[in-house]
This record gives structure tokens, C-alpha cells and sequence, in this order.
């Protein structure tokens, strides 16, 4: 797989601390967050959480990786959002892993009057947006937009939005939004979908941030914290690379 060749082999290029990587096969690389190493991870003996993620990896978004205390955080997230008014949002998609994970762990078919934004270019980060640690993303994306289709074709309310950030932002803005995801690898698209929907957001809603504290996107959280701070909301850093903010 293109994909996985090109990250692996950047990663081994880049000159800061990233999180531990291991050989699961001579030929695949499996990426642990550091703080599975030192804590307690109850989502790997929850069922639901299990079968979720392994609908999420079935869709060949993570290139072998395991993101598992990532994932468990954007579940976690999602379920804050479950019984809250209002539709869901990713703006990241690539191939649907975690969206299709979330469809699963909140059984978002059952909810009614609740639409799953799911908005991406499906062919990679545009070349406008290829600066700073974008930039090493070049090639890495090939086109998945008829494999993201078909992925979500047995769910009505999915919304597969075709599109660049920011430009295709004003043709999706819901009356309320209850659960966001942010993971563009791009530093002002990322900020500028923040800006967009968290006025949207109700309270209690939970927005992910999903590269935010690793040391290499740190343009992205010099971006996204200028704009939190124009929104007076604050983000919280976690260990496992994200960022995380509750609407208030």
C-alpha cells in the first residue's frame, strides 16, 4: 500500500519525539500511543468499543496502525454527543475509519432526527494546504471517494460532503451540532473548520482535535490555539496527541 509505505517512511525522517512505533510484521508498522504503556486501558476489554473499532479498521484507514487510545477518545466523545440535540461532524475523513467506528459505538442509525456530516476532499490535502507539516503528506492520499460511498451506502443519514476546507464550509452548516471532528494534517483549514462550527455547537458537545499535541503539527496547534482563543474556549492537550474542548 502507497499510503502506508510513504508515512512509515517519514516518520523515521522526522526529527522529533513521535510515539513509540513497533514491527507488528516485517512489513507493517503498528503505532501505540505512549500511554498505553503506562496506564490502564479498559476500552480494550469493552465489547462494544472492540467490534467498533474493528468496523473503523476494516475500512483500511490506518494503514495497519493502532490507534486504539485515540479512537477510544473520539468514541468517548461521540457518546457525549449521542443524547445531546443536533448532527455530527467530521471534517477529516480520509477513508471513513473513525466515522464508521462512531456509526457503530452510538448505533447512529437508531438516532432520529440526526444527520453525520462527513466532509474531505476523498484525494488527499490540496496543494494550497501542503505547507508546514502538511507538506510531508505529498502523495500519501490516493483517491478513496467511491470506497467511502460504498462504506456508508447502508446508512441513510450519513452525508458524504465532497469538498476543500474552507471553501466548501458554507454548504454544510447545521442548525446545531453535537459531536465534531477535526483531523485535516493542515493548519489553517483546521482552524477555519473550528471557527465555523463551534458556534454551532450545544452545550455539553465535545470537539476533537485530532493532531493537535503532536509535536509535529505544531503549526496546526499554533493555529488552532489562536483560534480557540478568539472563541473563548480553551483546549485541553492529551497524551495521546489530540486536543479536546466541550462547549460550554
Amino acid at each position: 500500500m502507497l499510503g502506508r509505505a510513504r508515512l512509515a517512511d517519514y516518520l523515521k525522517a522526522v526529527p522529533v519525539r513521535m510515539p513509540r512505533w513497533r514491527r507488528r510484521s516485517p512489513d507493517a508498522l503498528q503505532g501505540e500511543d505512549p500511554v498505553s504503556f503506562a496506564v490502564a486501558t479498559p476500552f480494550r476489554d469493552d465489547a462494544a468499543f472492540r467490534r467498533a473499532y474493528a468496523a473503523g479498521e476494516a475500512t483500511g484507514s490506518w494503514w495497519g496502525f493502532d490507534v486504539e487510545w485515540r479512537a477510544s477518545i473520539v468514541c468517548w466523545a461521540a457518546l457525549q454527543g449521542r443524547s445531546l440535540e443536533g448532527d455530527f461532524v467530521e471534517v477529516g475523513v480520509h477513508r471513513g475509519g473513525y466515522a464508521r467506528m462512531v456509526v457503530d459505538y452510538v448505533g447512529f442509525e437508531t438516532l432520529t432526527g440526526k444527520s453525520f456530516y462527513l466532509i474531505d476532499t476523498y484525494c488527499g490535502i490540496p496543494a494550497a494546504h501542503r505547507t508546514g507539516a502538511a507538506a510531508l503528506f505529498d502523495g500519501v492520499y490516493g483517491d478513496c471517494y467511491e470506497d467511502v460511498l460504498r462504506t456508508f451506502t447502508p446508512f441513510d443519514t450519513v452525508r458524504i460532503v465532497r469538498g476543500a476546507v474552507p471553501e466548501v464550509l458554507d454548504t454544510v452548516r447545521p442548525a446545531r451540532v453535537a459531536f465534531l471532528s477535526i483531523d485535516l494534517n493542515s493548519a489553517e483549514p483546521s482552524a477555519r473548520a473550528l471557527e465555523h462550527f463551534w458556534p454551532l455547537m450545544v452545550q455539553g458537545a465535545v470537539a476533537v482535535l485530532d493532531d493537535y499535541n503532536f509535536e509535529l503539527f505544531a503549526d496546526q496547534r499554533a493555529a488552532l490555539d489562536a483560534a480557540a482563543a478568539r472563541l473563548g474556549a480553551p483546549i485541553l492537550a492529551l497524551p495521546s496527541g489530540q486536543g479536546l474542548m466541550v462547549k460550554r
